[in-house]
């Protein structure tokens, strides 16, 4: 694997930061790199219904035969993230092989069978892997779909056994998806690497183009990044830049394949001074244990703190759990006279506060935090210019 450092003829992380913050033309793959990290990737719309599930497969030309089967993976929101076409005669290790390769990052399958095919052994270990078997659909040969796991009719009886395209229809053709290896077929929506056009594969996913991802790849990149973020953060004022914050902490986790649960503290000048990660959870949890945040709590030092975690779904919306536990920080921190001013929760679609999204205690006291964070900053300028 290269050294990340030695690409750039960089001696130090020290010296490749301070390039990279002085916009050096040397390293303008890495700022392309952090620039592309900000935008905001969508899957696509949620798979609200067994009808819009049956449309999707339709609108990608998806129609299983007695000689290969679909897989489709969502996230925890019930969006698209990769579709698989299986030979049926292919090994179960084979299946189990391409939906785990790489982050296998999905909360959710469906799976949509031609009538005659029996995969009740894949089902079965589907679930003892822990994956959720979101639905099985059966095309069956009179044209109906059924539904194996819910027991019904798709559409009651609606008949779209026409609108499936076949794999000679011109639009098939047009499809742009991955050869098959080894009898599987995958199509990500996006894959997150190498070049990618914009097309539109549904009429409502963008694809977003990330030709540096490559960098990912290189020898201490992740450690690098996170270095770079921890010198961005410091000194950030906790109001007046939170956007800046948002932002380097989408850098620094949305892409990873667990739940990664960390702290930002600041100073009695409502100024970042320490960054830490807390605990790493699974894909779909974390374990955000109050007592891990004792130490950053009652640190003198500290005047508050923040709190972050990102959801490997990509969709930063708050669960039940991410508001139970701010509840318990906020009241924690209030008691212990170190407030806790937000929980952002970050994915690849953006970053949430939890005190926007719901009208909890914390979002009256983050109110106050910001007043007296905006006058003590209005002070500490008065200040300078007089020492000017």
């Amino acid at each position: 694997m290269k050294n990340l450092y030695e690409y750039f003829n960089a001696q130090s992380q020290e010296e490749l930061f301070q390039r990279l913050v002085s916009d050096d033309p040397s390293v303008s793959e890495l700022n392309q790199y952090l620039n592309n990290a900000l935008e905001k990737r969508l899957h696509g719309n949620n798979l609200r219904s067994q009808l819009s599930v049956v449309d999707y497969f339709k609108d990608n030309n998806c129609k299983p035969s007695q000689d290969h089967y679909y897989i489709l993976t969502v996230n925890t929101q019930q969006a698209p993230l990769s579709l698989y076409v299986l030979e049926n005669e292919r090994p179960i290790k084979d299946v189990f092989s391409a939906l785990y390769h790489g982050k296998g990052l999905h909360s959710g399958l469906i799976i949509y069978q031609h009538e005659s095919q029996k995969l009740l052994g894949l089902r079965d270990l589907l679930a003892l892997s822990g994956d959720r078997l979101v639905d099985t659909l059966e095309l069956r040969d009179d044209g109906d779909i059924y539904s194996l796991e819910y027991g019904s009719h798709v559409g009651d009886d609606r008949n779209i056994h026409d609108d499936l395209l076949t794999p000679e229809s011109i639009n098939y053709k047009n499809t742009e998806l991955i050869t098959f290896n080894n009898g599987i077929l995958k199509h990500d929506f996006p894959k997150y690497i190498g070049n990618w056009i914009e097309n539109d594969y549904s009429n409502d996913r963008n694809v977003y183009k990330e030709q540096f991802n490559f960098l990912e790849d290189f020898d201490q990149f992740q450690s690098f990044k996170n270095y770079y973020v921890v010198e961005r953060l410091k000194g950030l004022h906790i109001e007046e830049d939170e956007l800046k914050i948002q932002d380097l902490l989408k850098i620094d986790i949305q892409d990873k394949e667990r739940e990664t649960f960390n702290i930002l503290t600041f100073d009695e000048n409502y100024r970042i001074n320490d960054y830490q990660n807390v605990t790493v959870g699974g894909i779909s949890t974390t374990i955000a244990e109050p007592k891990a945040l004792m130490k950053y709590i009652l640190n003198p030092k500290n005047k508050g703190f923040a709190v972050t975690h990102n959801h490997p779904s990509d969709i930063p919306l708050p669960s039940e759990a991410d508001i139970s536990i701010t509840d318990r920080l906020h009241e924690l921190g209030k008691s212990l006279g170190t407030p806790l001013y937000e929980h952002y929760i970050v994915g690849k679609a953006g970053v949430q506060t939890v005190s926007h999204f719901h009208d909890l205690m914390l979002t009256y006291d983050k109110r106050d935090i910001q007043m007296k964070a905006a006058e003590n900053l209005r002070k500490e300028r008065e200040s300078n210019e007089r020492g000017l």
